[in-house]
């Protein structure tokens, strides 16, 4: 056997079980891989594994399946019927060819036993071929380095290589597949480059425009690969193969005028071998090798593998753009079969006298005849009766004319039922503009006008109440006002919102949140009812949330509306179902009147929502009609609102104090820091006006922490002036409760340098009994800080004495409403001495605000109170006013001049 048909036959003998690929993954046949664990190129090997560990092998189902169908399980992507598997001795060209002809993405490979040993695909089946290459190419090396040195010039070395040209072409017709594989064309490359010693080589690929779109590179590490800033592009030294079609061997380039072609930052080199990839005048690209390591010039030899090797080459690509044009061909074809077949609409197709000769699935399941029951015959069958000659008249000379007609037409099943349909036909013609079909596209609009009247609800009414949704309230509104111009009377807008639904929300889940909201619905529902039905043009509707909206018609005094606001309101007063439990909500309600108070919806809408929100901060569970004063006070407060923002930075905001004494001596002992905010237009600004401000806008956070430094300077200027121990104390608010406050006051006290104990802190009643587990968590981290504080408010809201007791807390402080009065009233009065003892039985201090007259001080030491605050001492101060009074004592509230 002669060294030039060695290595093909040896190569041929490659069998399947030497072409396994290693990317397989084994998996059972409900498994659904997710887009990120699927590896580019793997194959899963399905299974279905049965008791006893017997596993039932059912297919193989790639990578780019799965990503094609994420939301489908392996079992239905195994293709149906499983290609027959190859036995493991299987020669790679018998498998080979069952990949390209049947169009395979892997073949399954089974052992004497018939068991799964394993897959081939494209990919690993050229890693075989490859490998066995380099194993030829090192043997022929050893085979020539072991001749005597007389004998090597003798050995027809140009042979060998003429060999491995061969087995190269072999390597290179199992690329003859629809993609070019650019690892196996980066493997080549390699395999040539060494096969002649060169130290670079290259392989640029054009497109069917003439583009570079690959270019391949070898023998360049990544760092020179980065210098080089443009590839060839085979303008300069190398657009002579691409031009010319030839074969270019220069020994040195610098004695070439083109050599400049090559692009900057490219290694230096000396000689140089380039050929077109090309066939039948067709050029595909170029390949081009430099420098031969062993110092050599490329020769006559070399021209011939390489001129072998880009020829081979440009078979492959030929092949691959004609296989690409029949699959793309075939893709479309069965693309527009697929379509035929398994389209909703109907299709029919006739030739040119009319005549049916083929419809799809949809017309014979719409229809209810079989296709042999209507091909042969003529479109008329379908004909319902109901159109008379004129129609048909009409749609043949539009056909005629422009060769298409379209329109909705009524026609008969098989059943003798009549429906309605949406037409499309289209008159094909030859090249001599004869018609040889007729193409018929219809789509049953029985269901379409149901799902027509399906999409009105789901437009126009809220899915979870069925009630109207905002868009067709809108229509009503609009109609409402419109009906109320022309009768002389008013139509009524109630918008009304559930108090704290987010909380209900929050704390039993959206599910009972739901639930809350139908039964709202539902009582809402039967306010606007006299005699079980609701009048004409009077809606109930949902807005959005917890939000919902009434109109009510042809109302001609106030006591209309306000009996049907009452009305609502009292249905609230029975307990809702939440869950397992019953609880009591309530709403407020805001009412505009249309077109007293707007003639235009989104006016009326937009004063409605102003009515109730005052109603809110009136206490909610209640209603409140639009007036003026409302959107002026509204208007306030939004001016306010924008103003606050920067105020801070403008330094707008002061502290005041105002003193708390010491009862039983007269003394000022502390003081409690209370803000002010001078406006630069408005002047001073009441906290009750902006306080919730900061609070509904979140700047609460910054201007609270401003307050506690602020009033940790005032104490220690307070301490270092005076000489005395006054303390101070500040108010917080929930935000601040809740935002790292222990973290914050311990940066505050260090940074001004203010010791603990001088600082106090007031915490609401309300506050403290939100979430009483957090509280207590909070108040001995304050107490272990060695901070005092104080329940503000107290006897306001709702405290549980268990938890009282609980609290880390230094003193209960009276809230001014109970102080009020003459000589404490006997309501307040009881209230007051019972605070003062439960105080006293809990070893807490108490301090009385809002002290105003002797009578009051003298009821409160008869008591034993401790500390007292008001105007009878002092009203609030600035800070240089407060050091005047440091040090007077006030006899039984005797102020000093």
């Amino acid at each position: 056997m002669s060294d030039q048909t060695k290595h093909p036959v040896e190569l041929s003998k490659l069998c399947a079980r030497e072409a396994l690929t290693d990317q397989l993954i084994r998996a059972g046949a409900d498994s659904r891989p997710s887009l990120q664990e699927l590896l580019p190129g793997g194959v899963y090997g399905v299974f279905d594994f049965l008791p006893a560990g017997i596993s039932l092998f059912l297919g193989l189902v790639s990578s780019e399946q799965i990503a094609m169908n994420p939301e489908r399980i392996l079992a239905d992507l195994v293709p149906v019927p499983i290609p027959a598997p190859v036995h493991e001795n299987t020669p790679l060209e018998v498998v080979k060819g069952r990949l390209e002809s049947e169009h395979l993405a892997a073949l399954a490979v089974v052992n004497d036993h018939a068991d799964f040993i394993g897959a081939v695909t494209q990919t690993s089946l050229l890693n075989a071929l490859l490998n066995r290459e380099q194993e030829l190419l090192a043997e022929a090396r050893r085979s020539y380095a072991d001749l005597p040195t007389n004998r090597r010039q003798s050995a027809s070395w140009p042979e060998q290589l003429k060999s491995l040209s061969l087995a190269t072409r072999s390597l290179l017709r199992i690329m003859n597949t629809i993609t070019l594989e650019r690892h196996l064309l980066e493997s080549s490359l390699e395999y040539l480059t060494r096969l002649l010693s060169a130290r670079y080589g290259a392989i640029g690929i054009l497109d069917e425009h003439g583009q570079l779109t690959e270019f391949i590179h070898t023998g360049l590490s990544e760092e020179q690969a980065q210098h080089i800033g443009k590839w060839p592009e085979g303008k300069g030294l190398l657009g002579v193969p691409l031009v010319q079609n030839q074969i270019l061997r220069l020994e040195n380039l610098n004695e070439s005028p083109h050599a400049a072609g090559f692009p900057p930052g490219h290694p230096p080199m000396r000689n140089l071998l380039a050929v077109s990839i090309s066939h039948a005048g067709q050029i595909y690209g170029r390949l081009y090798l430099c420098d031969k390591t062993d110092g050599r010039f490329f020769d006559g030899d070399d021209e011939l593998l390489v001129a072998t090797f880009a020829d081979t080459l440009a078979l492959a690509i030929r092949n691959v753009w004609n296989q690409e044009g029949r699959r793309r061909a075939e893709e479309q074809l069965r693309i527009a079969a697929s379509v035929f077949e398994t389209s909703s609409e109907g299709v029919i197709i006739t030739d040119a006298k009319a005549n049916i000769v083929m419809v799809n699935r949809a017309l014979t399941t719409i229809t209810g005849y079989s296709e042999d029951e209507v091909i042969g015959r003529k479109p008329s069958m379908f004909s319902s009766g109901r159109h008379d000659q004129d129609f048909y008249r009409e749609m043949w000379r539009s056909l005629d004319e422009t060769g298409q007609w379209q329109g909705e037409i009524w026609n008969k099943r098989k059943s003798g039922e009549i429906y309605p349909e949406w037409l499309s036909i289209t008159a094909l013609k030859d090249d001599r503009q004869d018609v040889t079909r007729y193409i018929g596209v219809f789509a049953d609009l029985t269901s379409r006008k149901f799902t027509d009247s399906l999409i009105n609800q789901l437009v126009s009414y809220d899915h979870l109440t069925e009630l109207p949704n905002r868009l067709m309230f809108r229509e009503h509104l609009k109609r409402a006002i419109l009906r109320a111009h022309s009768h002389g009377k008013q139509a009524a807008l109630l918008y009304l919102d559930v108090d704290r639904f987010k909380t209900i929300n929050d704390t039993f889940g959206h599910q009972i949140g739901d639930r809350l909201l139908q039964q709202v619905a539902e009582r809402l529902t039967k306010c606007l009812r006299e005699n079980d039905r609701i009048r004409r043009g009077d809606i109930i509707a949902r807005l959005s949330g917890d939000e919902f909206a009434m109109i009510v018609n042809g109302l001609s005094q106030l006591e209309d509306v306000k009996k049907i606001a009452l009305r609502v309101l009292e249905t609230f007063t029975d307990p809702f179902l939440l869950g397992d439990r019953t609880r009591r909500i309530t709403a407020t309600i805001g009412i505009a009147l249309g077109p007293r108070d707007a003639e235009n919806i989104d006016d009326l809408i937009r004063h409605a929502d102003l009515a109730m929100y005052d109603a809110k901060h009136q206490g909610r569970n209640t209603y409140q009609f639009y007036s003026g004063k409302i959107h002026k006070k509204n208007s306030t407060r939004l001016d306010l609102e924008n103003d606050l923002y920067g105020a801070l930075e403008r330094r707008e905001f002061s502290l005041y104090h105002q003193p708390q004494v010491d009862l039983r001596n007269g003394r000022i002992v502390s003081t409690e820091a209370l803000i002010r905010w001078h406006h630069p237009d408005r002047g001073m600004i009441s906290p009750d006006q902006f306080v919730p401000l900061l609070e509904d806008t979140g700047l609460i956070n910054p201007v609270g922490e401003w307050v506690l430094e602020q009033a940790c300077r005032d104490c220690l200027h307070f301490r270092k002036t005076l000489g005395t121990d006054l303390s101070v104390s500040v108010n917080l608010s929930g935000h601040q409760f809740r935002n790292n406050l222990t973290k914050e006051i311990g940066r505050i006290l260090a940074h001004v340098g203010l010791p603990p104990s001088q600082l106090k802190l007031e915490l609401t009643e309300s506050l403290a009994m939100h979430q009483v587990q957090e509280t207590i968590a909070v108040l001995d981290q304050l107490a272990d800080m060695g901070i005092d504080v104080l329940i503000d408010d107290f006897g306001t809201g709702y405290s549980s004495l268990s938890y009282l007791r609980q609290f880390k807390i230094s003193a209960l402080k009276i809230d001014k409403s109970f102080i009020a009065g003459p000589c404490l009233e006997t309501g307040n009065g009881e209230i007051v001495r019972a605070i003062i003892g439960l105080a006293h039985n809990l070893n807490l201090h108490v301090v009385a605000e809002g002290v105003e007259s002797h009578e009051q001080l003298e009821f409160l030491l008869g008591h034993h109170c401790h500390l007292g605050q008001g105007y009878l001492f002092s009203r609030p101060l600035p800070p240089s006013e407060i050091t005047q009074l440091v040090g007077w004592r006030m006899d039984h509230g005797s102020r000093p001049n």
